[in-house]
């Protein structure tokens, strides 16, 4: 798709008159996207980076808690075996 715009655009500045050549500006116009473009992708670099790290804490977040319980349970059946244990020796 893209190389029949590039001959279009061939075509239809073949057709402007001056002292340039369609190819030349062409070239200098495919130089100008990149740059827009180029400029446009590092000023989304910030907000890229806060919306992956914000997707990754949320998904993140219901096994950190699930781990966090499950570690608080672990702590109250050993706090139980243990009483247990020295309520047998007595």
């Amino acid at each position: 798709m893209l190389a029949g715009i590039k001959d279009d655009l061939l075509r239809v500045l073949a057709l402007v008159p001056g002292g340039f050549t369609a190819q030349t500006k062409l070239e200098e116009l495919e130089a100008y996207i990149r740059s827009e473009a180029e400029k446009g992708a590092r000023q989304a670099i910030p907000e890229i980076r806060r919306q992956v790290k914000q997707e990754a804490e949320n998904a993140i977040k219901p096994y950190v808690l699930a781990s966090l319980g499950l570690g608080a349970l672990g702590l109250l059946a050993g706090i139980s075996a243990t009483i247990a244990a020295f309520r047998r020796r007595e």
